[in-house]
């Protein structure tokens, strides 16, 4: 999944997850922010590897493809 560009519906929905958990603009949100994020949804949440690996690749997209900020991993 690593490599893969997750589907339209599923990339907004981590996006908007995150939105949600900080109250704010996802585009304006700093990197400790984000990794705070992971670490509240692995720790309070619960969730696996799989859904964190999920949420990784959309937010990745959405940083790096839509906003342009940083740049892929190869």
């Amino acid at each position: 999944m690593s490599n893969e560009t997750p589907r339209p519906r599923t990339k907004t929905e981590y996006v908007r997850k995150l939105a949600g958990h900080c109250q704010c603009d996802p585009a304006t949100l700093p990197e400790a922010r984000v990794r705070d994020y992971f670490l509240h949804r692995r720790t309070q949440s619960r969730w696996g590897g799989s859904a964190m690996n999920h949420a990784k690749c959309s937010l990745r997209y959405f940083f790096v493809e839509h906003l342009k900020i940083g740049k892929a991993a190869p």
